[in-house]
């Protein structure tokens, strides 16, 4: 998800992105909030999200739902790497 938003130049909107993507970030003004499959609601609401965007496999179900009930979009992208998929 981070390559496909540098991708679309949008990266002045990323304001946190996960453990996997520290490679990618290229400003010290992005916050690391853990692993995709490890979320943290109070790690993630710190940073004063508008959305999150992830795959299929980000979690826990919980954070995602509190995430949600806090008005933060919660949008998801399928990892499966199939036709079916896309």
């Amino acid at each position: 998800m981070t390559e496909i938003i540098y991708a679309l130049q949008a990266s002045d909107q990323l304001v946190a992105a996960d453990f996997t993507s520290r490679s990618l970030i290229k400003t010290s003004d992005v916050a690391q909030v853990g692993i995709h499959v490890q979320l943290s609601s109070e790690g993630l609401m710190a940073q004063n999200p508008t959305h999150l965007i992830g795959t299929s496999e980000m979690g826990p179900k919980t954070t995602l739902d509190t995430l949600s009930r806090a008005g933060i979009n919660v949008e998801f992208i399928s990892s499966e790497q199939s036709m079916q998929g896309w």
